[in-house]
C-alpha cells in the first residue's frame, strides 16, 4: 500500500524551512521579497502572525563586518540567526 501524503503541515516546520531559504546567498532580493510575502500570508491565515519585526545584526559585530565589507546589498550573513521570522 502506497504511503499516504500529509494534508497538514506544522506551522513551526514551515517557519523553518521559509528561514533556511531567506539564509540562502544565492536568492535575490525579489526571491525574498516572494518567500517572505507568501509566510506572511500563510501566518495570517492560520492565526499565527505576529506582525512585522525588525532583524537585528548577529551579535559578534554584524554591522561593523557588514560596513567593513563595503556594505554588500545581500545583509543576510550579517544578521542574528534568531532574528528572520519569529
Amino acid at each position: 500500500m502506497a504511503k499516504r501524503a500529509r494534508k497538514t503541515w506544522p506551522i513551526e516546520d514551515l517557519k523553518k524551512r521559509a528561514n533556511r531559504y531567506m539564509r540562502n546567498p544565492q536568492l535575490s532580493r525579489e526571491e525574498k521579497d516572494i518567500i517572505q510575502g507568501f509566510i506572511s500570508d500563510i501566518l495570517y491565515h492560520a492565526g499565527q502572525y505576529k506582525g512585522f519585526g525588525y532583524i537585528e545584526w548577529s551579535k559578534d559585530g554584524g554591522c561593523q563586518r557588514w560596513m567593513d565589507d563595503g556594505r554588500p546589498a545581500d545583509k543576510t550573513p550579517y544578521l542574528g540567526e534568531d532574528k528572520f521570522l519569529a
